[in-house]
């Protein structure tokens, strides 16, 4: 518990990112902050307890930082890994109480959508690696889904994967074949 306390009042001295009203992949940086922070400072309020909902939200708000951390870099990283520390330590130490978790409950909203482009780039395997190396198109899925989850926009994935295919890959690949690609993506349901 010192551990964890410790940690978050060094966290609360680091100024929050300028990136006031950004999300990442659908996931909003000020509510997952303050969604985290608030349960960090009910588990330390509570002398280390959480109720078992309280847990199950802090392992979804671990889940997302995660996410969060991977698509970030320099001190806007270092921010919410912080915060992914610490809620990680309080898992952990909660969870070695618990006898049983139900891992299905904290798999976040948007991964069943990752895996479905996922599958659609591997069937497209632009470079023929999909049927080898089942994340290798992950970077444009990631950032296909976040424009797929926030804006909905066609052109945009398109555009996501002309340009990657193009700088990443060396690749260029005909118009039809960006436009039917990216309208499978641009229909799957993000409800």
């Amino acid at each position: 518990m010192d551990e964890i306390v410790k940690l978050y009042n060094e966290h609360l001295t680091t100024p929050f990112p300028d990136r006031r009203g950004d999300e990442i992949l659908g996931i909003d940086l000020v509510l997952i902050d303050s969604d985290t922070a608030g349960l960090i400072s009910t588990y330390i309020g509570s002398r280390g307890q959480l109720s078992g909902e309280n847990l199950r939200i802090l392992n979804h708000c671990y889940s997302d930082l995660k996410t969060v951390v991977k698509e970030l870099s320099g001190t806007d990283r270092q921010y919410f890994a912080q915060l992914q520390n610490i809620a990680g330590l309080i898992i952990e130490k909660l969870n070695g109480r618990r006898t049983t978790t139900d891992k299905e409950s904290f798999k976040p909203e948007w991964e069943k959508n990752l895996l479905i482009i996922r599958e659609i780039l591997n069937d497209w395997d632009p470079i023929g690696a999909g049927l080898v190396v089942e994340d290798e198109y992950d970077t444009m899925n990631f950032r296909t889904l976040s424009v797929l989850m926030n804006k909905r926009d066609k052109k945009e994935i398109r555009n996501i994967l002309a340009d990657y295919t193009m700088n990443a890959m060396g690749l260029t690949i005909d118009n039809a074949t960006l436009d039917r690609v990216a309208n499978r993506i641009s229909k799957i349901s993000v409800d």
